[in-house]
């Protein structure tokens, strides 16, 4: 059973006079962000687009990107591409950061999972494709981003599903496992 795939990546261009420590009181207030991980996206960047940033989403399924775009189209845009092409993955992320004029904060949430107690090859290694090996190569990228920008700021959105096995989906918990780990 496929977890979490959409949207992947989102990208975000601050307000011109943003101060992180002012704002980042303001995202914490909000509780209500606490029931699922797609409702934590759209509350992220619903607030963020909110507060006059604009907001990059990638993903590979067009149809909810649009809908995404349309709940607030003049802070919003969208970039459709599959994070697992890891090969084309940079390019993808320069051209959606031209479009965006620059980032000040990249949220990776792509992720997928399967339950798959057989240990099947295929799912684990689709999750590992996409919760490891597209993970890494955002977070790279933006890292290198940043260097050269002299600033920025990177976060990523895994799972407790990381930090205790899961027999039913191995692969799931070890690649959060890694995120968690990677990210610190």
């Amino acid at each position: 059973m496929e977890t979490v795939l959409n949207p992947v990546i989102i990208l975000i261009k601050a307000k011109s006079n943003f101060h992180p420590m002012s704002e980042k009181a303001e995202l914490r207030e909000s509780r209500d962000i606490r029931h699922s991980q797609k409702f934590k996206l759209v509350n992220l960047w619903m607030r963020l687009a909110g507060l006059g940033w604009q907001v990059a989403v990638t993903g590979r399924r067009k149809n909810l990107l649009d809908e995404i775009v349309a709940s607030k189209p003049d802070a919003i845009f969208a970039s459709a591409f599959d994070a697992d092409e890891t090969g084309a993955l940079p390019g993808r992320l320069e051209e959606t950061v031209a479009r965006l004029d620059g980032m000040d904060l990249l949220v990776i949430c792509a992720g997928c999972g399967y339950l798959n107690a057989d240990l099947s090859p295929e799912p684990e290694l689709q999750t590992v494709a996409t919760n490891v090996a597209a993970f890494t190569v955002s977070a790279a990228w933006a890292f290198n981003y940043f260097k050269k920008q002299g600033h920025g700021h990177i976060t990523a959105i895994t799972s407790v599903g990381g930090m205790f096995g899961e027999g039913a989906a191995p692969a799931y918990s070890a690649s959060k496992a890694y995120r968690i780990i990677y990210i610190d």
